[in-house]
């Protein structure tokens, strides 16, 4: 099959999220499979830098990109790099993505995101217009490229002036996290040539919504986890959508994401002190030991537990902050590894002054975050809601047991621990409540179970023994794609 995926973000080029890693991963097991994938996505400054860094060749192709307003011309190119078997296309326009960051500083997101990613959008189906409807999917990934479905389904303006309503490609949308949406005030959007018909898939409470216009225009929806699915169709967890997602239910699809298991890989990862596997190890013992140098602290029997996050508040922070002094009087050790809002960078950053056990780097590195998920014993991931998750998968892979709040992916992906259960999820221990208490109650029994060396090892030895590649979630998203090619638009 002929694929394009459409994203904001695809690893290794940009990058701010797990959105970057499933498209990239998706892409590599897609190519391996035998099938054409190409990627476009903004050039932005990140982009550019890593080409320039890894001396990758850039060509220029025949196209070009532009979007008409009452007072101005944007204009722009598509670039064209090819790595492994798969190419690479991105709109370029310095003016919109020549930027440090890809969608806001530390001031709040950019003020003209809804200019930048309109003219993304519109360049993404002008590009697949030049090519002929050589794609059989176009796969979008989030608001960012929302109006791609819209504008395949309602018809665009060519670059020759004539209106293209008809286009043979499917369209499929995965939401990564419904909280995020592209919402921007209607005045905004005046620059877009654009009738009602096609500001009626954008309206929403007065105001245009990207996402909404995508949900509505793809031909098909799905999301990073079948639980997921379950959540954003209910009130609570719908984010003002769940209506919609209702209306969608018989072409909304819920596929757990994967891991890179060749990159997430304790027996050959080059960036720890001793490799490991479910049968050595006493050398990720070894690794612990050595990550407590690196934090200034004796040897001690204590229970390590670690958590990578972005530092926002649904990530169970506020648990963390009201259990904080409690959970530091118990026998354990703690590291935090994440970036993200200002308010939970100065909390972390005060209790590392106030607490030897507590550990926090406000900052992402690769090479640190692997380090810890093979020191550590227990992994933390207390998140108020969470489509899917990876990064408990990475940790069950690196043998720290996960504790998880049963909430989107997680509860895909683990089960609260029992001697006699034989299922094929991970294990580790469930908050069934968003509260501190039970978040406490947790790591008391995960203490417990942790002065039990054999059935600990039991445990550890399980759950590195569990499939968390692509295989199975590629070989389904295969399917919904030819599901899709078959049907009547």
């Amino acid at each position: 099959m002929k694929i394009l995926m459409v994203s904001s973000e695809c690893y290794p080029y940009a990058k701010t999220g797990g959105m970057a890693d499933v498209v990239g991963d998706l892409v590599k097991s897609l190519t391996s499979m035998g099938h054409e994938v190409s990627v476009i996505l903004p050039f932005y400054r990140d982009v550019k830098n890593y080409l320039n860094l890894e001396n990758i060749n850039i060509d220029k192709i025949n196209i070009s990109i532009d979007m008409k307003t009452d007072s101005f011309l944007f204009e722009g190119s598509v670039l064209k790099w090819e790595v492994n078997g798969c190419c690479f296309y991105a709109i370029q326009n310095d003016r919109f993505f020549d930027r440090d960051f890809l969608y806001g500083d530390s001031g709040g997101d950019y003020f003209d995101n809804s200019k930048r990613f309109a003219f993304f959008c519109q360049g993404v189906v002008r590009f697949i217009d030049s090519f002929s409807d050589y794609f059989d999917i176009v796969h979008c990934h989030d608001w960012q490229t929302g109006l791609v479905p819209v504008w395949l389904k309602k018809g665009i303006d060519t670059l020759w002036g004539k209106r293209r309503s008809a286009f043979s490609c499917r369209t499929l949308l995965t939401i990564h996290n419904l909280a995020y949406q592209g919402v921007f005030d209607r005045q905004e959007m005046n620059f877009i040539n654009e009738k009602k018909p096609f500001y009626d898939y954008l309206q929403m409470n007065g105001k245009v919504n990207f996402l909404k216009g995508g949900l509505l225009g793809a031909d098909s929806i799905s999301t990073v986890s079948p639980q997921y699915v379950k959540e954003i169709q209910e009130k609570a967890l719908g984010h003002g959508l769940h209506r919609i997602m209702i209306l969608r239910s018989q072409n909304l699809w819920g596929i757990l994401n994967g891991i890179d298991i060749e990159h997430w890989d304790s027996q050959k990862d080059i960036w720890i002190t001793k490799n490991f596997d479910k049968d050595s190890l006493s050398n990720k013992e070894e690794n612990k030991n050595c990550l407590y140098e690196k934090m200034n602290w004796e040897k001690s029997d204590d229970l390590l537990l670690g958590m990578v996050c972005r530092l926002v508040t649904h990530k169970g922070l506020d648990l963390l902050e009201e259990g904080f002094d409690r959970l530091m009087s118990l026998s354990i050790r703690f590291i935090l590894i994440g970036t993200g809002d200002a308010y939970w960078c100065d909390f972390f950053k005060r209790m590392e002054k106030k607490y030897h056990n507590f550990r926090c780097f406000l900052s992402y590195e690769d090479r640190l975050a692997h380090q810890l998920y093979s020191s550590i014993d227990g992994f933390l991931m207390p998140s108020k809601f969470e489509p899917c998750g990876l990064t408990q998968m990475i940790a069950m892979r690196y043998g720290a047991i996960p504790l998880v709040h049963k909430i989107g992916g997680l509860a895909n992906t683990v089960e609260h621990w029992s001697e006699k259960d034989q299922s094929s999820k991970g294990k580790g221990f469930v908050m069934q409540k968003y509260d501190v208490e039970d978040l406490l109650i947790n790591i008391e029994n995960m203490l417990l179970l942790y002065q039990d060396k054999r059935k600990w090892e039991v445990l550890v030895r399980k759950n590195m023994s569990l499939d968390f590649s692509w295989k199975s979630a590629a070989q389904k998203y295969l399917a919904l794609y030819r599901y899709l090619v078959t049907i009547t638009p």
